[in-house]
């Protein structure tokens, strides 16, 4: 069964008159309300994005032909001269024959509601685009000559649709305006038509009889002069319109802006744990004792009795089995291992009586892995750079104070997309996907809250509340941090308070978290010694977004792997940041923000299944 994947824009019309009296008409493919600049191939949230046409997939574009400046029965369809469609060409792979066909679409709602019938393609080829003719990447656009099926659009005024599909196998071209209105229209059409004629102005009744007419110039009618005595005589003058003006020449294409500097290279992953020496073999048994000799006769004193023999050495005990070797981690990565843990304020009342949303509960999670350390900005950008190139689009991109700091200012959308956007760099299989009605596509834009989560797939992922608990604590049990009871300032970067009973100081903030000598500020990534998994930086720095949509009790809904509850007002946040007290870097400490919230207190890192 073919996949269709659809994309509906709202589109606004450009009119520029020649000095020829014709119309040339072009027609974007979506204008940004916000801004009121035109050329962007947009989304319904108005982001900058790209359209993707693959094998066995349709890509639809819609140009609404009814909100024109000027009306379609002023446009002369007879004096149509063409109707060229443009795409701009961002990149190419095994990049084939395109073609273009006419959509009858039998609804005038949004494609979002989900509800309408599929359009109707025609499969009557109106032009091909032969794979010869696609230009190099960000170099330009490929147009076609799609006369045909818009002059009656144009009468009708109503949506002029096109569909476009290759049957390439591996087939890729993506298509679209990556850096903006300066990029030029993603795609557009453009209209080159005769407007209607119109009468010419009546000359001025002139004497009888003799006639005497000048040149006609700029439409207007000279004196007419008529003489002689003829009373009868009946004078027709028809002044007729000129012939329409030829096309005026089409303006040069704007320059291409530079290419962005690709991201530095991720940071080598730690090596995993050697297997445990085997035991020692037991030792051999002791051979037995040699008889006595016989005594000597009584009188003479005997000779003495012979030796016994010594016993034979006992064989040598088995070696002892080689212990298993550690499963290997990805790069940058470090293996949780599986099991049940005790979630929640283990510590209890006293000074942690304040925590009152993480009542105890054994919770048992599979082995997953998890970055060693914080994703820092230039791991962000690495992968950021490639996404936006490939069809994703964030809300925000990503702040820090060097590249080997942590990222921040990135909502839980975003840090969602950038998961999926590091599987498909990788070559792995994406987590997180949305519904359109009976299909499935992978999360590249957009802010949406019900996704689908494919426990099968092998991607990067955010981690759940209940994964982030138990790699935090480190191994440890019954303990407020992830190495013990008490916190210091040379542990974690926080803001030191020595009125709790557990912060050992020195109050404020931390002086290591100092960037060009202004505090407070982040710490370098794996600043901190790590915890008893080899994690960095669990405690401190940034907080650090979860899947969960936060709840309580812990462990919905089920204690096997919970995911938290199926719907909230607020996303889970853990961690503890560099200018909040030692109450938020506790392990049992709580907090949830708006999903859309991105500020410089907020990072992340992924996690991945050990056995998806």
């Amino acid at each position: 069964m073919k996949t269709h994947l659809f994309l509906l824009t709202a589109a606004a019309a450009l009119l520029g008159f020649t000095s020829h009296s014709a119309l040339a008409l072009t027609v974007p493919v979506a204008q940004d309300a916000s801004s009121g600049k035109t050329g962007l191939l947009t989304s319904k949230a108005g982001k900058a994005t790209t359209l993707s046409v693959t094998e066995n997939e349709t890509t639809l574009l819609e140009f609404d032909l009814s909100n024109l400046d000027v009306v379609p029965s002023a446009i002369d369809p007879t004096n149509i001269k063409s109707v060229i469609l443009e795409l701009y060409v961002i990149s190419a792979k095994s990049a084939g024959d395109l073609t273009v066909h006419s959509v009858t679409m039998p609804w005038s709602e949004s494609f979002a509601a989900k509800t309408e019938p599929l359009p109707a393609i025609d499969p009557t080829v109106l032009a091909t685009i032969p794979a010869a003719a696609l230009p190099a990447p960000n170099k330009g656009y490929v147009s076609v000559d799609i006369t045909g099926p818009v002059v009656a659009a144009l009468q009708s005024g109503s949506n002029l649709s096109i569909a476009i599909e290759t049957a390439t196998p591996g087939a890729k071209v993506l298509l679209g305006s990556k850096d903006g209105p300066a990029a030029g229209y993603g795609a557009a059409l453009d209209i080159e038509a005769g407007l209607a004629g119109t009468a010419g102005p009546v000359g001025p009744t002139g004497p009888a009889n003799s006639l005497t007419i000048g040149t006609v110039t700029s439409g207007t009618v000279p004196a007419i002069t008529l003489t002689g005595s003829s009373p009868n005589q009946i004078l027709n003058i028809t002044v007729a319109q000129g012939p329409k003006g030829g096309t005026g020449a089409t303006g040069p294409t704007g320059t291409m802006g530079s290419t962005g500097p690709g991201g530095p290279a991720g940071a080598t992953g730690a090596t995993g744990q050697a297997g445990a020496v085997g035991a020692t073999g037991a030792t051999g048994l002791t051979g037995t004792m040699g008889a006595t000799g016989p005594a000597g006769a009584v009188g003479a004193t005997g000779s003495a009795g012979t030796a016994g023999a010594t016993g034979a050495t006992g064989p040598t005990g088995a070696a002892g089995a080689t212990g298993s070797a550690a499963a290997t981690a990805p790069p940058g990565m470090v293996l949780i291992p599986a099991g049940a843990f005790t979630m929640g304020n283990v510590v209890g009342s006293g000074s942690d009586a304040d925590i009152t949303d993480a009542a105890p509960v054994s919770v048992t999670v599979s082995a997953f892995y998890m970055d060693a350390n914080l994703v820092s900005l230039s791991q962000w950008q690495s992968v950021y750079y490639w996404a936006t190139g490939n069809g994703f689009t964030f809300d925000d991109a990503g702040t820090g104070k060097a590249p080997n700091q942590p990222v921040q200012t990135v909502n839980w959308y975003d840090c969602v997309k950038w998961c999926n956007a590091r599987s498909e760099q990788a070559g792995l299989t994406p987590v997180y996907y949305t519904q359109v009605s009976t299909f499935k596509f992978a999360y590249q834009e957009g802010d949406v809250d019900s996704l689908i989560v494919d426990a099968a797939a092998n991607g990067y992922r955010l981690p759940t509340e209940a994964e982030w608990e138990k790699a935090a604590r480190g191994g440890l049990s019954g303990q407020r941090f992830p190495w013990g009871n008490t916190i210091t300032e040379n542990l974690a970067n926080y803001d030191g308070e020595t009125t709790l009973s557990y912060d050992l100081g020195p109050n404020g903030y931390n002086a290591l978290g100092s960037v060009g000598g202004t505090i407070p500020a982040t710490t370098p990534v794996g600043t901190f010694a790590a915890n008893g998994y080899g994690l960095f930086d669990m405690a401190g720095n940034v907080i650090e977004w979860c899947w969960d949509w936060y709840g309580t009790p812990y462990g919905q809904p089920t204690t096997t792997n919970p995911t938290g509850p199926a719907t909230g007002s607020g996303r889970v946040f853990r961690g503890g940041y560099s200018t909040g007290f030692a109450v938020f870097a506790r392990c049992a400490s709580r907090g949830d923000g708006p999903t859309s919230d991105a500020n410089d207190a907020i990072g992340f890192r992924s996690v991945m299944s050990a056995n998806p």
